[in-house]
Protein backbone atom coordinates (compact mmCIF):
# COMPACT_ATOMS: atom_id res chain seq x y z
CA UNK A 1 0.00 0.00 0.00
CA UNK A 2 1.73 3.33 -0.75
CA UNK A 3 1.82 5.81 2.55
CA UNK A 4 1.32 9.41 2.79
CA UNK A 5 5.25 10.17 2.14
CA UNK A 6 5.67 7.98 -1.23
CA UNK A 7 2.02 10.02 -2.78
CA UNK A 8 4.32 13.59 -1.44
CA UNK A 9 7.62 11.96 -3.22
CA UNK A 10 5.66 11.30 -6.19
CA UNK A 11 3.95 14.48 -6.60
CA UNK A 12 7.16 16.58 -6.14
CA UNK A 13 8.83 13.96 -8.61
CA UNK A 14 6.01 14.43 -11.60
CA UNK A 15 6.19 18.60 -10.75
CA UNK A 16 10.10 18.22 -11.01
CA UNK A 17 9.85 15.80 -14.23
CA UNK A 18 7.22 18.10 -15.54
CA UNK A 19 9.08 21.02 -15.60
CA UNK A 20 12.24 19.47 -16.96
CA UNK A 21 10.04 18.10 -19.54
CA UNK A 22 10.96 14.67 -18.62
CA UNK A 23 8.33 11.35 -18.74
CA UNK A 24 10.15 9.17 -16.87
CA UNK A 25 11.58 7.87 -13.69
CA UNK A 26 15.51 6.07 -13.08
CA UNK A 27 15.27 4.11 -9.64
CA UNK A 28 18.18 2.14 -8.43
CA UNK A 29 17.36 -0.81 -6.23
CA UNK A 30 19.26 -0.84 -3.05
CA UNK A 31 19.71 -1.41 0.44
CA UNK A 32 21.57 0.40 3.18
CA UNK A 33 23.25 -0.75 6.04
CA UNK A 34 22.00 0.85 9.12
CA UNK A 35 23.05 2.68 12.26
CA UNK A 36 26.78 3.54 13.05
CA UNK A 37 28.26 1.38 9.56
CA UNK A 38 26.22 4.14 7.55
CA UNK A 39 27.48 6.50 9.21
CA UNK A 40 31.12 5.72 9.49
CA UNK A 41 30.82 4.80 5.87
CA UNK A 42 29.42 7.84 5.04
CA UNK A 43 32.49 9.51 6.36
CA UNK A 44 34.87 7.03 4.85
CA UNK A 45 33.30 7.55 1.47
CA UNK A 46 33.75 12.15 1.78
CA UNK A 47 37.43 11.26 3.35
CA UNK A 48 37.49 9.16 0.14
CA UNK A 49 36.56 11.72 -2.58
CA UNK A 50 38.60 14.69 -0.64
CA UNK A 51 41.77 12.74 -0.79
CA UNK A 52 41.70 10.98 -4.46
CA UNK A 53 39.58 13.45 -6.47
CA UNK A 54 37.34 11.30 -7.33
CA UNK A 55 33.44 12.03 -6.51
CA UNK A 56 30.85 9.95 -8.43
CA UNK A 57 30.27 7.95 -4.92
CA UNK A 58 29.50 10.85 -3.20
CA UNK A 59 26.49 11.29 -5.26
CA UNK A 60 24.85 7.90 -3.69
CA UNK A 61 24.14 6.80 0.04
CA UNK A 62 26.10 3.41 1.05
CA UNK A 63 24.05 1.08 -0.30
CA UNK A 64 24.55 -2.24 -1.84
CA UNK A 65 22.64 -2.98 -4.89
CA UNK A 66 20.37 -5.85 -4.77
CA UNK A 67 19.30 -6.11 -8.62
CA UNK A 68 19.60 -3.38 -11.86
CA UNK A 69 17.36 -0.82 -12.09
CA UNK A 70 13.77 0.14 -12.94
CA UNK A 71 13.03 3.25 -15.93
CA UNK A 72 9.53 3.57 -15.36
CA UNK A 73 7.01 6.02 -17.57
CA UNK A 74 5.67 8.87 -14.97
CA UNK A 75 2.56 8.03 -15.44
CA UNK A 76 2.97 4.29 -14.55
CA UNK A 77 4.83 4.97 -11.32
CA UNK A 78 2.14 3.78 -9.17
CA UNK A 79 1.22 0.79 -10.40
CA UNK A 80 4.72 0.26 -10.33
CA UNK A 81 5.51 0.54 -6.72
CA UNK A 82 2.34 -1.30 -6.16
CA UNK A 83 3.58 -4.50 -8.96
CA UNK A 84 7.06 -4.33 -7.39
CA UNK A 85 5.85 -4.70 -3.83
CA UNK A 86 3.83 -7.58 -4.50
CA UNK A 87 7.23 -9.23 -6.09
CA UNK A 88 9.36 -8.03 -2.86
CA UNK A 89 6.54 -9.59 -0.96
CA UNK A 90 7.00 -10.94 3.25
CA UNK A 91 10.79 -11.86 3.99
CA UNK A 92 12.50 -12.27 6.97
CA UNK A 93 15.17 -10.02 7.46
CA UNK A 94 18.64 -11.57 7.23
CA UNK A 95 22.01 -10.33 8.50
CA UNK A 96 24.67 -9.63 5.42
CA UNK A 97 28.77 -9.83 6.54
CA UNK A 98 31.38 -8.14 4.40
CA UNK A 99 34.45 -10.30 3.04
CA UNK A 100 37.49 -7.65 2.76
CA UNK A 101 37.90 -3.95 1.52
CA UNK A 102 39.60 -4.88 -1.69
CA UNK A 103 40.32 -2.45 -4.98
CA UNK A 104 40.16 -3.65 -8.26
CA UNK A 105 41.36 -2.16 -11.69
CA UNK A 106 38.24 -2.21 -14.30
CA UNK A 107 37.95 -0.30 -18.05
CA UNK A 108 35.57 2.69 -19.04
CA UNK A 109 33.90 2.67 -22.39
CA UNK A 110 36.03 5.95 -22.72
CA UNK A 111 39.43 3.90 -22.92
CA UNK A 112 40.56 4.72 -19.79
CA UNK A 113 41.35 3.11 -16.47
CA UNK A 114 39.47 3.68 -13.25
CA UNK A 115 39.77 1.92 -9.55
CA UNK A 116 36.96 -0.01 -8.17
CA UNK A 117 37.43 0.27 -3.82
CA UNK A 118 34.81 -1.42 -2.48
CA UNK A 119 33.50 -3.84 0.11
CA UNK A 120 32.61 -7.51 -1.21
CA UNK A 121 30.14 -9.29 0.47
CA UNK A 122 30.27 -12.81 2.07
CA UNK A 123 28.21 -15.42 -0.14
CA UNK A 124 25.20 -15.07 1.51
CA UNK A 125 21.93 -17.58 0.68
CA UNK A 126 19.15 -15.56 1.84
CA UNK A 127 20.69 -12.35 0.01
CA UNK A 128 20.78 -14.48 -3.21
CA UNK A 129 17.29 -15.83 -2.75
CA UNK A 130 16.07 -11.98 -2.68
CA UNK A 131 18.07 -10.83 -5.70
CA UNK A 132 16.58 -13.58 -8.01
CA UNK A 133 12.98 -13.00 -6.49
CA UNK A 134 13.57 -9.05 -7.30
CA UNK A 135 14.93 -10.09 -10.99
CA UNK A 136 11.57 -12.09 -11.26
CA UNK A 137 9.66 -8.46 -11.75
CA UNK A 138 11.23 -7.45 -15.89
CA UNK A 139 8.66 -4.55 -16.31
CA UNK A 140 10.80 -1.62 -17.05
CA UNK A 141 14.04 -3.04 -16.39
CA UNK A 142 16.58 -0.83 -17.04
CA UNK A 143 19.41 -3.17 -18.81
CA UNK A 144 19.55 -6.70 -19.47
CA UNK A 145 22.77 -7.52 -16.66
CA UNK A 146 22.13 -10.52 -14.78
CA UNK A 147 25.48 -10.85 -13.04
CA UNK A 148 25.05 -10.47 -8.97
CA UNK A 149 28.40 -9.08 -7.23
CA UNK A 150 26.79 -8.20 -4.33
CA UNK A 151 29.23 -4.75 -2.89
CA UNK A 152 29.24 -1.37 -1.50
CA UNK A 153 31.60 1.01 -3.43
CA UNK A 154 33.03 3.83 -1.86
CA UNK A 155 34.74 5.17 -4.98
CA UNK A 156 34.16 4.10 -8.46
CA UNK A 157 34.49 5.23 -12.22
CA UNK A 158 36.26 8.87 -11.56
CA UNK A 159 38.57 7.50 -9.11
CA UNK A 160 41.89 7.31 -11.18
CA UNK A 161 44.99 5.51 -9.73
CA UNK A 162 46.88 8.87 -8.76
CA UNK A 163 44.15 9.41 -6.64
CA UNK A 164 44.00 5.99 -5.81
CA UNK A 165 47.44 5.96 -4.32
CA UNK A 166 46.77 9.01 -1.83
CA UNK A 167 43.97 6.97 -0.60
CA UNK A 168 45.98 3.76 -0.02
CA UNK A 169 48.47 6.20 2.33
CA UNK A 170 45.92 7.78 3.82
CA UNK A 171 44.21 4.28 4.50
CA UNK A 172 47.69 3.18 5.98
CA UNK A 173 48.02 6.42 7.97
CA UNK A 174 44.27 6.05 9.50
CA UNK A 175 43.27 2.24 9.35
CA UNK A 176 41.18 2.91 11.85
CA UNK A 177 39.10 5.24 10.15
CA UNK A 178 38.12 2.10 7.57
CA UNK A 179 36.38 -0.70 9.41
CA UNK A 180 38.52 -3.73 8.24
CA UNK A 181 34.93 -5.73 8.07
CA UNK A 182 31.30 -5.08 9.56
CA UNK A 183 27.61 -6.71 9.37
CA UNK A 184 24.10 -5.38 9.83
CA UNK A 185 20.36 -6.53 8.97
CA UNK A 186 19.09 -6.85 6.05
CA UNK A 187 15.81 -5.80 6.30
CA UNK A 188 14.04 -3.53 3.69
CA UNK A 189 14.03 -3.08 -0.07
CA UNK A 190 14.53 0.20 -1.26
CA UNK A 191 13.51 2.54 -4.28
CA UNK A 192 15.88 5.87 -5.15
CA UNK A 193 15.92 8.36 -7.44
CA UNK A 194 17.95 11.15 -8.50
CA UNK A 195 16.05 14.14 -8.53
CA UNK A 196 18.67 16.73 -9.42
CA UNK A 197 22.19 16.38 -8.33
CA UNK A 198 22.15 13.05 -5.82
CA UNK A 199 20.10 9.99 -5.23
CA UNK A 200 17.09 9.90 -2.35
CA UNK A 201 14.70 7.85 -1.15
CA UNK A 202 11.59 7.26 -3.23
CA UNK A 203 9.80 4.34 -1.54
CA UNK A 204 10.98 1.56 1.11
CA UNK A 205 9.53 -1.83 1.36
CA UNK A 206 10.41 -3.09 4.84
CA UNK A 207 10.88 -7.02 5.92
CA UNK A 208 7.96 -8.78 7.90
CA UNK A 209 7.99 -7.25 11.45
CA UNK A 210 10.22 -4.39 10.40
CA UNK A 211 8.37 -0.95 11.62
CA UNK A 212 8.78 1.92 10.09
Amino acid sequence: MLNIYTFTVIAAVRSFQQEKKMDSIRFIIITLPSGENFEILQKAIQKISETGNTYTAMSYPPHMTLRTGAVVPLDEIDGFIEEFGRVVGCWRPFPVETDGLICLETGLASGKTSCFLHYRIKENRALCDLHLRLMEYRRYVKSGKRDFYPHISLGYDDFEIEGYLKVQALMQREPDFFPENFSWLCDHVALFHKPENKWEPFHIYRGCGVRS
